[in-house]
């Protein structure tokens, strides 16, 4: 019989590693709030992922547990840090292994030096807002998680997400601006690229990393995508849509205006830093085990004609 895996929540990630797991052979559990369509064979149960005694329940028996439930931004604050302490204790109970994935918006790029194994690392924090520094929190917890009660923990850093199940980053809105007959939007330059990434290349790394006996009992994987700049994006968008694409840099301060009647907006706006900072993941060493992402036209036409 297949091991059981859990995930938590619904969302983009969440539903793209049921899809892997699933593609693995993997039996699936999931734990989400509300009914969602997940697909055939799933094993879905309502809860809230903050209940100890909810997620406890849901993993019983299971080989690990991924943390894929996503509050939205302008909620981390009050409800990420309760759903994390709930699953790394529910982790440190049970002994399943668990997946944390998770967004770049903590970390800032050091010229010709790699990123940190862990955020901790001094001279390679730059706090540049408030999820960054709930992020490194977490991925604390998560190490030492791994080191005091013994449980397997992997970490997986990413760069900007898009697909179809994402929802409201920049990125995200911008290509469904475009596909309304909008203009693309670039938080930056227009020369400057930008690192995005595929949501399903991100759960396929991170899933087959998990399920990989061999990996170390702390680990931190990094997926990169496509470097891409604004006029680059736009060309590869037009691409899929069937027409020319203009695309055009957003200011700060119109940024600022947009977000002022829209409090995701809002919540989003400051991760505006990241594009503008050029990050870079360095992911050679999850390229060296053989990790190709999908070719950006094809990608986006999944996000876009399926979304």
């Amino acid at each position: 019989m297949a091991e059981t895996h859990l995930v938590l929540g619904a969302g983009a990630f969440a539903r793209a590693a049921v899809r892997a797991l699933r593609e693995q052979g993997r039996e699936v559990r999931v734990l989400c709030r509300r009914p969602a369509d997940l697909g055939p064979g799933v094993d879905l149960r309502a809860g809230d992922v903050r209940s100890l005694g909810t997620v406890l329940d849901a993993a019983k028996g299971v080989a690990s547990i991924t943390h894929g439930a996503a509050p939205p931004l302008s909620q981390w604050k009050q409800d990420l840090g309760p759903m994390t302490d709930t699953v790394v204790e529910a982790a440190g109970l049970t002994g399943a292994s668990l997946l944390m994935p998770g967004p770049n918006w903590s970390i800032r790029p050091i010229p010709g030096v790699p990123l940190p194994t862990t955020l901790f690392e001094p001279d390679a924090l730059d706090q540049v807002i408030e999820p960054g520094r709930q992020r490194q929190w977490i991925e604390h917890q998560l190490s030492q998680l791994s080191e005091t009660r013994n449980v397997r923990t992997l970490v997986v850093r990413s760069s900007d997400w898009f697909g179809r199940d994402v929802a409201d980053n920049l990125l995200m809105r911008s290509l469904r601006s475009a596909k309304a007959g909008g203009s693309l939007s670039w938080f930056a330059p227009l020369d400057l690229p930008h690192d995005l990434v595929f949501v399903e290349d991100v759960a396929r790394v991170a899933i087959g990393t998990l399920l990989d006996p061999a990996r170390p009992p702390f680990d931190v994987v990094h997926v990169s995508g496509h470097l891409v700049d604004g006029p680059g994006l736009a060309n590869a968008v037009g691409e899929v849509l069937g027409r020319k694409v203009p695309v055009r840099q957003v200011r700060d301060w119109e940024l600022g205006l947009r977000a002022l009647l829209d409090r995701e907006l809002w919540a989003w706006r400051d991760t505006a830093a990241i594009w503008k900072a050029g990050l870079i993941l360095d992911d050679r060493d999850t390229r060296a085990r053989g990790f190709t992402p999908t070719p950006l036209v094809e990608a986006l036409n999944r996000t876009l004609r399926d979304g």
